[in-house]
């Protein structure tokens, strides 16, 4: 055998790893940080323990995994010289890596309460300033390459990430048919919850302006819900239905800041003709509007700013700009409880041309077509949006037969994709996990188990 077919190139990282070469210049690999979040989750720490400013540093609880954006650990409790602290983990190579990553200009990053670093080389006290540092390295309990050995960074097991929390035991306890009545009520408590919000919305701004404004909310997901929130406040719905459907894209795109300059930016062929008919109307309009700032990472290309604004647009078109009008109308005549849901989601159903049907960005578009809106984000929005908005109204029109018959639909929605906060909830209530499997069957459940998890959080460990 030769010497280059024995060349094994985990091994060869590893050693790297483990004698100190662990940053490139600028630049470093992403498998490093992981196994030091690893550590952190396995606190592999010898005691006591202290920061770089010598301080005791006690850790109560290490918080929980954060596999979104944002810092690594959230909810998070330790106790600096008896000071206890509750906050977020932020785990770096080293200290500079916080500015090499601009977490300075971030909000998210201003509730950490201890940087976890590999090494200080520069002996810094605290960095950034009035946030404590604890090196890793002066403490780790066992050689980096036994880490290394025990534990495979790009298949580190979800289970261990997510502990079971104090009520995992209690719910074990629990016949699948209980665990389904509690979290169905406690997911009824969460629509009424929305609902009570929304009435408060329809008698302040009125039925279709609160339609308006919570449709775009829910395109924005959790992270461009801000941005969503400004252009709906820059553009209102009465505004946008005077405007032909190429001034309403010129208008809604260039304010958004997401209509790209053809001198700067190779457009995509299928939209070429489309982004410079925008431009003959945005350039004229431009001088009214300011553009809104987005969040242009951590998403799916299909759920891009600029597709979901695009599915916005024609669910409110088709709907004659009288979205929350349209929603009523359904409960106005007699049906079953299954023709409801599914006319529901008729609404939120867009069919258009192949061309938007690839469309990410005005630079980027799919191989397939795919619906602008699927049928994961169609039952979301009816969950979120539709079905405790129209229990508001209703609740504000005092008709107990419709809050009735909307409870029921609530809990005709199938189960949603799974997200992070989802996965977590499962993990800290069902032992094992994959239980929950056979009894959250439908959104009011997933829901309700989220509620549960919100409500109760700070006291499950």
């Amino acid at each position: 055998m030769s010497q280059k077919s024995k060349f094994n190139t985990d091994d060869f990282f590893q050693k790297l790893f483990s004698n100190g070469f662990y940053l490139f210049e600028e630049h470093e690999p992403y498998f490093q940080e992981n196994l030091l979040q690893i550590i952190w989750n396995e606190q592999l720490f010898k005691m006591p323990l202290c920061t770089e400013s010598g301080e005791t540093l006690e850790i109560v609880e290490k918080g929980i995994w954060n596999i979104e954006s944002g810092p690594d650990f959230q909810h998070a409790e330790i106790i600096i010289s008896g000071v206890k602290k509750r906050g977020w983990i932020e785990i770096h190579f080293s200290p500079e890596d916080w500015n090499r990553h601009n977490h300075q200009f971030d909000s998210a990053y201003n509730d950490v309460v201890l940087h976890v670093v590999w090494n200080n080389p520069e002996g810094l006290i605290n960095f950034p300033p009035n946030v404590p540092l604890f090196s890793i390295q002066k403490h780790l309990l066992i050689p980096l390459e036994n880490v290394v050995e025990t534990f495979n960074t790009s298949s580190y097991p979800y289970a261990r990430k997510i502990k079971p929390g104090k009520y995992a035991n209690w719910f074990s306890s629990l016949s699948n048919d209980q665990i389904i009545d509690l979290t169905q009520s406690f997911g009824l408590m969460r629509v009424y919850e929305k609902a009570r919000s929304f009435a408060q919305k329809i008698i302040k701004y009125g039925l279709e302006d609160t339609a308006y404004k919570a449709l775009l909310d829910g395109m924005g997901y959790k992270i461009n819900r801000d941005g969503f929130a400004e252009l709906s406040s820059k553009i209102s719905l009465e505004e946008l239905s005077q405007f032909s459907e190429i001034d309403a894209f010129s208008v809604l795109f260039g304010t958004a800041g997401l209509l790209p300059d053809p001198s700067q930016i190779n457009i995509h062929p299928d939209y070429s003709s489309w982004v410079s008919k925008m431009w003959e109307s945005w350039w004229s309009k431009r001088q009214n509007y300011s553009p809104v700032s987005w969040k242009k990472s951590s998403y799916r290309p299909a759920n891009s700013p600029e597709r979901r604004l695009l599915a916005a647009y024609y669910v409110i078109k088709n709907a004659r700009f009288k979205l929350g009008s349209k929603i009523l109308g359904i409960f106005k005549k007699e049906n079953k409880i299954k023709n409801y849901y599914s006319e529901l989601k008729q609404i939120f159903t867009i069919d258009r041309e192949i061309n938007q049907t690839k469309f990410i960005s005005f630079a980027v578009a799919l191989e397939n077509p795919i619906s602008l809106l699927g049928a994961n984000r169609i039952n979301d929005l009816l969950i979120n949006f539709a079905i405790p908005f129209s229990l508001g109204y209703f609740m504000v029109e005092d008709d107990v037969e419709n809050c009735q018959k909307i409870k029921l639909i609530a809990m005709k929605v199938p189960r949603l994709q799974d997200n992070r906060t989802f996965k977590e909830a499962v993990h800290h209530f069902f032992i094992p996990p994959a239980r929950s499997n056979a009894i959250l069957k439908n959104a009011c459940s997933q829901q309700g188990l989220l509620k549960l998890y919100r409500d109760f959080h700070h006291n499950l460990n």
